[in-house]
């Protein structure tokens, strides 16, 4: 019998069914409470009410106490999940990192390891190549339906019980991983959606305006996003933004301009508009993303997921942080002073074995955003984590 030790996984009842899934097949199940939230989502897991400073030494007192095969988590950038995984890894537990998918629809991250810039997946094109010639071809995704209200209900739920837990201090001790409380988060959405009311007239006229001429997308990630913290030397988008522009006005050709797209779920917290400086730059808040690559030169990220889509069509793209993607062969290698005056394109056979090595190693299908994804996403979850660390080993062979 293994044992597995649950930490925070996304809003909903996701991880709570996933543990009943592995209850069921004869396996013990632990899930630690860090705030009000994971008890909303998870009522009977251990509440933990200790200081922050703490953890390490809680989190490992717990590892060892019930004899902890298999830790559990979604994201491993979050600080408590951080000395978790470390703590895992060190008393050669299984970690187990869900995120959200490579490649969407229809799928959902699951790595042993970490995911993203911790991620174990080869970075080398032989090494890639080598890996998906053992794999078998690829089925289409799994078509499900969108998220629906469950979705945006469970989300509320989680971060108005947190709140309560903070305000009745049944939790007095714990922050927010995204380092935003989520009340001061929805305030700061609001206020974005007051301010930006005729986006999809401004989107209009930003498409209108780079029609026929040569540019380059540079698509804006959160400003906190976790990716930019633990796996890029910025700190944040506005610092990303600061020196992509300045490096923009100095070497790329003057017929060249940048489309710079907000990202679909800011939260309104940057006057992104405010913080351009320089000539040939076009601000789009929203539209279609596809659209706008069709038509471009190249695009630009830190490590943006988004870079996926523009390799799938060929596309060529700089990207300026970690990413499972950064390979050479599929991004471009030379600096972004290059990339504005002789961007490299993938190779395509390349990306093919990229992608399928990706979606058979690091993606599950099915999705927590409404019932019928979410059934498959607990199957298909359940399915994986069950698998003996070893033999998945054995099996990706993976290179140096």
């Amino acid at each position: 019998m293994r044992r597995f030790l649950f930490l925070q996984g996304p809003q909903g009842p996701f991880f709570r069914r996933l543990g009943a899934r592995i209850e069921a097949a004869g396996h013990a199940v632990l899930r630690l409470n860090l705030n009000a939230g994971d008890r909303h989502d998870w009522p009977s897991g251990r509440k933990i009410r200790t200081r922050p400073a703490e953890w390490p030494a809680n989190i490992a007192a717990i590892m060892d106490g019930i004899g902890t095969t298999d830790l559990v988590v979604y994201g491993d950038c979050r600080r408590d999940h951080r000395v978790a995984i470390d703590a895992a890894i060190d008393r050669g537990i299984t970690a187990h990192v869900f995120e959200e998918a490579y490649f969407r629809p229809g799928y959902m991250t699951l790595e042993r390891g970490g995911v993203n810039g911790y991620s174990p997946l080869p970075r080398t094109p032989q090494a890639i190549h080598s890996r998906a010639a053992q794999l078998p071809p690829l089925s289409p995704p799994p078509a499900l339906p969108p998220a629906g209200r469950q979705k945006g209900w469970g989300t509320f739920g989680y971060y108005a019980r947190a709140h309560v837990g903070v305000a009745t201090r049944r939790f007095p001790h714990r922050g927010w991983h995204r380092g935003l409380a989520p009340l001061a988060e929805g305030i700061s959405y609001a206020g974005g959606w007051l301010r930006n009311r005729n986006d999809g007239e401004r989107t209009r006229q930003a498409c209108a305006a780079i029609a026929g001429r040569r540019y380059f997308v540079l698509p804006l990630q959160m400003d906190a996003d976790f990716q930019l913290r633990s796996h890029s030397r910025y700190g944040n988008m506005r610092n990303a933004l600061a020196g992509i522009l300045t490096d923009f006005a100095e070497n790329a050709s003057s017929d060249v301009w940048l489309l710079i797209k907000r990202h679909p779920h800011d939260n309104g917290g940057v006057d992104w508009p405010a913080r351009l400086f320089g000539d040939r730059l076009i601000f789009a808040p929203t539209g279609d993303l596809t659209d706008m690559l069709h038509r471009a030169q190249g695009m630009v990220t830190v490590n943006s997921t988004a870079a996926l889509q523009g390799l799938a069509m060929g596309l060529p793209v700089k990207a300026l942080g970690k990413a499972i993607y950064d390979v050479p062969g599929l991004t471009h290698r030379g600096s972004l002073a290059s990339f504005w005056t002789a961007p490299q394109a993938p190779d395509a056979d390349l990306f093919a074995a990229f992608h399928k090595m990706v979606i058979h190693d690091a993606q599950v299908p099915g999705d927590h955003g409404s019932e019928a994804g979410l059934a498959l996403l607990v199957e298909s979850a359940a399915a994986k984590l069950l698998k003996p660390a070893l033999s998945l080993v054995q099996e990706r062979r993976l290179s140096a």
